[in-house]
């Protein structure tokens, strides 16, 4: 009994112990997170007592679209506090911090909706490394965008991230909703407003009015082969594009890959124009309906003749038409190379375009707008294809969209109040990096607009002397500009590599 007594004495003092050891640990977490919180609330404290009485701007985006999410996204993520909670992240928006409302005409993609749906685009972009580690750095799920993702994805991620944001309290993603005027959101009491849907969305009347009229510097068009069932994969297809391009030099002739594996785009631009408006008028006469999936090995170049064929007795005199028999011979290498199933063909003009400006300032602020008294309206800037653009084969120009935005947000103001000492000149960075790299804001008028050679380039910004650059260094980047130069005319005409490193090989230093 003695010992029965023992061992229960024991057993009972080691519980005991266990329980102070669960309670000092409890109570040590605890006071981990009350000094957390205290940090925190110090931390908010001072950045309100560092802006002061400052207003967080009412902000508008119209567009939901990548351009206008990605912006929501950098702004709200910038004004955010993160911590670890219990179920994972925590987002706190700081004091007076920015709210953001995006509107979208499109309706949420649900089950069963069509493909007009928000996120159901599959139109495929290609997407640079650099861009892919752009988006990843600013989202809190990394997703593999590069090397080509389809918009409705991009869309679809970036749409899913503001959600988090806005559940905690950043603002609200309003579907169903088309703003004809986005000006008109000043007078429901918004600060500032983006235009991010699109080019053709704004009106040419509405740009005029406000000196945003969009200036094409130069059109082209491009005869273009949608394909599918390609047996060869995706990086292979390079090299059949440079050995078709040789038969319709000074033609170009571009492959972009698809979403699916096997399926892709083939842009045949600069051809001769009686060929190209011939293939124009066939194609929007209907000419392949029903025989764009050729049960023939020959699936592009079938589509092609059935387009140029169009018409009673318009096929003998379409193939004498100039670059026809090459165009065609180029579509036969393509067909041996790539062995593709079936194939449509399509027509499409592209240009290079800008605005004529990216910000438009009212000075007027309606009576009825819900403004707090003395606060000046702010102004409406585009971003995205509503500011600028290039042909679809050179690459996407969304790239070169996402890191405009970045700096839009990291170098604009986004309080109110200080847009009255500020005017548009809040937005300085990114009104500056649009006119110099961009174009937009250039009074020059289109015709008198010509992109500058590498050349040209590297004598403007890298002569000898400026910034303290020496003769050779100048030398060695002109040396690189006109190799640079060489290789982009060598794609044109299908070169291979080897043969460019053999003619820098021969040419003068």
């Amino acid at each position: 009994m003695a010992h029965d007594g023992f061992a229960l004495t024991l057993r009972t003092k080691v519980k005991a112990a266990r329980n102070d050891t669960v309670e000092e640990k409890n109570s040590a977490a605890n006071a981990h997170h009350k000094a957390a919180a205290r940090l925190r609330r110090r931390e908010a404290q001072a950045f309100a007592a560092s802006i002061g009485e400052r207003k967080g701007a009412r902000v508008a985006i119209v567009g939901a679209g990548p351009t206008g999410l990605w912006l929501a996204v950098l702004i709200a993520r910038k004004h955010a506090s993160f911590a670890k909670g219990p179920n994972g992240l925590v987002i706190t928006r700081r004091h007076n911090a920015p709210t953001v409302d995006v509107f979208e005409k499109r309706e949420k993609r649900r089950p069963g909706a069509d493909e007009r749906a928000h996120g159901a685009r599959s139109i495929v972009l290609a997407i640079t490394q650099q861009t892919s580690a752009l988006l990843n750095r600013h989202l809190h799920s990394p997703h593999g965008f590069a090397p080509i993702s389809r918009v409705g994805q991009i869309e679809s991620v970036l749409l899913a991230e503001f959600e988090r944001y806005a559940a905690a309290g950043f603002g609200r993603t309003q579907f169903g909703e088309e703003v004809s005027d986005p000006d008109e959101l000043h007078a429901r009491g918004y600060d500032v407003v983006f235009v991010a849907s699109g080019r053709r969305h704004a009106s040419d009347a509405w740009r005029a009015a406000r000196g945003m009229e969009s200036l094409v510097d130069s059109t082209s068009a491009a005869t273009v082969l949608e394909f599918w069932g390609a047996t060869p994969s995706s990086d292979l297809w390079a090299s059949a594009a440079a050995a078709a391009s040789r038969p319709i030099a000074p033609a170009r002739l571009f492959v972009r890959p698809g979403a699916d594996a096997g399926r892709g785009w083939i842009w045949l631009v600069g051809l001769p124009e009686p060929l190209s408006e011939k293939v124009r008028r066939g194609v929007q006469g209907g000419a392949q309906d029903g025989a764009h999936t050729p049960q023939k090995a020959c699936a592009l170049q079938a589509v092609l003749q059935a387009v140029l064929a169009e018409g009673a007795g318009a096929r003998d005199g379409a193939l004498s038409l100039p670059g026809a028999a090459a165009t065609l011979e180029a579509l036969a290498v393509l067909d041996t190379a790539l062995k593709v199933q079936g194939a449509r063909v399509g027509w499409t003009e592209a240009a290079y375009w800008r605005s004529a400006n990216v910000v438009h300032a009212p000075s007027t602020v309606p009576s009825t707008a819900p403004i707090a008294a003395g606060l000046p309206r702010g102004p409406t800037l585009l971003i995205g294809d509503a500011c600028c653009g290039r042909p679809f084969w050179l690459g996407s120009t969304l790239n070169g969209h996402f890191a405009d935005l970045e700096v839009l947000v990291n170098e604009g103001t986004w309080h109110a109040n200080s847009w009255a000492a500020e005017g548009v000149n809040a937005f300085g960075a990114y009104i500056e990096r649009m006119r110099a790299l961009r174009r937009c804001g250039e009074q020059r008028p289109p015709a008198e607009f010509r992109r500058p050679t590498a050349q040209e380039s590297a004598l403007v910004y890298h002569a000898p002397g400026r910034r303290g650059m020496h003769d050779a260094i100048a030398a060695d980047l002109l040396r690189t500009a006109a190799a640079a130069a060489r290789r982009l005319r060598a794609r044109a005409v299908g070169v291979d590599r080897a043969e460019i490193v053999r003619t820098q090989r021969l040419s003068p230093a």
